[in-house]
């Protein structure tokens, strides 16, 4: 009952911030900006974006090494685009690094091991992700010229930056505390996982995959923003993107619809891009990336013949 009553939560939040922009920014305007993206521009986007799926099997492979959860290259690819159909397609209580995490344990990876290289991977990416923010603050400044949002990703920055100095110089202690309880043993588990990766020549390449997707990212919506006609420079995509993905990290929407629309429309009215195309831009890379994760769904369906039966 508790899942379904997250979830239910997720999808009202999503819908309540959708129907805001819908009933604040006309619809025909919004139709007229996707009509203007050709099959032509959507097959350039889906082939970056697949390309990005196998470099996040790779960094997570990396990662799940450092972490004790090695599986073949093959599972793990597999896993990646079930795990993010789930997380695209279905308003499920089940999110995808769930199922990463299930799915590891079926072939064969201890679950505290599966549960610590998902975590992990995913705390690395955000890290980068923070890094990557702090790096271009000092021209998200020039950008933008709102005090709440230069105060509000500065502070949010900054406890970003507090919390990763904090896991460097008191992690072991986190650590030590953490694992002598039965419950929050896991976590303990990732906080050590992630001192490591940080200290071996395999967390570095995972960390600059981490960057590379990021930029990848970055690159994407640039790439859909021209096709759409919209005047978003690389550097202002470059300075912009990083915080918005910061945003639509906050799990309490499906799949990041509506918070990342919102985001979308106020970061780029700081460069001056009408709301329609800002919200137009958000619509295609949700679209974009339900439709990578289609795979998934195959994958998810021949499971069974994967996967060892348990009994």
């Amino acid at each position: 009952m508790k899942r379904l009553a997250v979830t239910a939560l997720k999808i009202a939040v999503s819908a309540t911030l959708l129907w805001v922009l819908f009933h604040r920014i006309a619809l025909a305007p919004v139709l007229a900006s996707l009509a203007r993206f050709s099959v032509e521009a959507a097959l350039v986007v889906m082939g970056l974006a697949f390309l990005q799926i196998l470099l996040f099997a790779l960094r997570w492979q990396l990662v799940a090494r450092v972490c004790g959860a090695p599986l073949p290259w093959g599972a793990r690819l597999r896993l990646v685009f079930i795990g993010l159909f789930f997380n695209q397609t279905l308003p499920s209580s089940i999110g995808g690094d769930a199922m990463r995490v299930w799915l590891s344990s079926r072939l064969g990876v201890p679950p505290s091991r599966a549960f610590s290289s998902v975590a992990a991977d995913r705390f690395a990416a955000l890290i980068v992700l923070l890094g990557l923010s702090l790096a271009t603050l000092p021209l998200f400044y020039v950008q933008v010229s709102d005090t709440l949002l230069r105060h509000g990703l500065t502070g949010a920055l900054a406890a970003g930056a507090a919390g990763f100095i904090l896991l460097l110089t008191g992690g072991l202690t986190m650590e030590r505390w953490l694992q002598s309880w039965r419950v929050t043993a896991p976590f303990g588990l990732v906080i050590a996982d992630l001192r490591r990766l940080f200290l071996l020549p395999a967390g570095l390449v995972a960390m600059l995959l981490s960057l590379t997707l990021h930029l990848m990212s970055v690159a994407v919506i640039f790439l859909i923003a021209r096709r759409l006609g919209i005047g978003l420079t690389p550097s202002a995509a470059l300075v912009l993107v990083p915080p918005i993905l910061l945003v639509m990290a906050f799990p309490v929407t499906i799949a990041g619809w509506g918070l990342r629309e919102g985001a979308m429309v106020v970061a780029l009215a700081q460069i001056h891009v009408a709301a329609p195309d800002a919200l137009a831009l958000s619509i295609l890379f949700g679209l974009l990336q339900i439709a990578v994760s289609l795979p998934g769904a195959v994958l998810w369906l021949q499971r069974h013949e994967r996967l060892p039966h348990q009994g």
